[in-house]
């Protein structure tokens, strides 16, 4: 598993298939046993809203100062 992979829960989960999740699952899952399906377009931007959120804590947890995390959140909202 690479660094930012995330462990894979055994059972029913709902995840957005991203390429690290892919590579993941080829790994431990055969083809036949994931299900795939589009996502219900109102769905969307929520679903990217949380994925791009995990992304950007992990990225602010590993950052030494609140001054270092504020400046990143100014970034990404495109506050001044």
């Amino acid at each position: 598993m690479t660094n930012d992979a995330v462990p894979i829960p055994q059972g029913v989960t709902q995840a957005l298939l991203t390429e690290g999740l892919a590579t993941e699952l080829s790994k431990h899952a055969n083809e036949s046993d994931i299900k795939k399906q589009k996502i219900d377009e109102a769905e969307v931007p929520e679903r990217f809203a949380r994925h791009v959120g995990k992304i950007v804590s992990r990225k602010l947890e590993g950052m030494k100062s609140s001054e270092e995390r504020t400046e990143v959140v100014r970034q990404i909202s495109g506050d001044p």
